[in-house]
């Protein structure tokens, strides 16, 4: 796509409007479009998306930049590579971590999830045990089931958990094990979309 350069460079315009247009146009084009991720990063597209994820001060911006981010990265291994050489999964964590933003956090519990059960070449799964992103799922799971009801951010988040669990062949802690029991106490099995078995591994 010829027209990538001068996209690209629209991710840096002065005016929020334009930069959250221009983060939704490049989410849209690549999602699901292997042809269309590999042309977005050959011409270094990633790296200024990523700066509005981090230091972006308009929600609606960052919001979208999310959006396009995810697009980039789901199945897309390159991708995830070149997004770890930028640290882009720091970013990930700081809005995992401080966030105020409930959709935002959403969005990253989700995006986790699709790349840990696609993970093939950089050892994301434990990458997450060890640099506490799982005990960070964990303090989302205990505030929406204890400090603020949101049943779908729980949902999500016992997906995600359940994922980095059975992909990394690790057994939930006894702390974690009382966390999902609360969840499914709370808002019930049926609601959480997890079945029977997956309930057993988690608690």
């Amino acid at each position: 796509m010829k027209l990538w350069p001068a996209v690209i460079k629209q991710l840096e315009a002065k005016e929020p409007e334009v930069r959250k247009g221009t983060a939704w146009v490049c989410g849209t084009a690549v999602q699901n479009n292997p042809e269309a991720q590999k042309a977005f990063m050959e011409n270094g597209g990633l790296e200024p998306l990523l700066k509005l994820l981090r230091d972006e001060k308009d929600a609606s911006v960052r919001s979208k930049a999310q959006y396009a981010i995810s697009g980039f990265l789901k199945h897309n291994q390159a991708g995830v590579e070149a997004f770890d050489k930028l640290n882009g999964f720091d970013v990930l964590q700081d809005i995992l971590t401080n966030s105020t933003e409930a959709n935002m956090v959403r969005k990253v519990v989700f995006l986790y999830n699709s790349l840990v059960f696609d993970d093939n070449s950089i050892n994301l799964t434990e990458r997450l045990i060890k640099n506490g992103t799982l005990q960070n799922l964990q303090k989302v799971l205990v505030k929406y089931t204890k400090e603020e009801e949101d049943e779908d951010m729980v949902e999500k988040t016992l997906r995600t958990i359940h994922t980095i669990l059975t992909k990394s062949s690790t057994s939930p802690s006894n702390e974690l094990k009382e966390q999902c029991k609360a969840a499914k106490d709370k808002y019930g099995a049926d609601n959480l979309g997890l079945v029977e078995s997956e309930w057993k591994d988690l608690l």
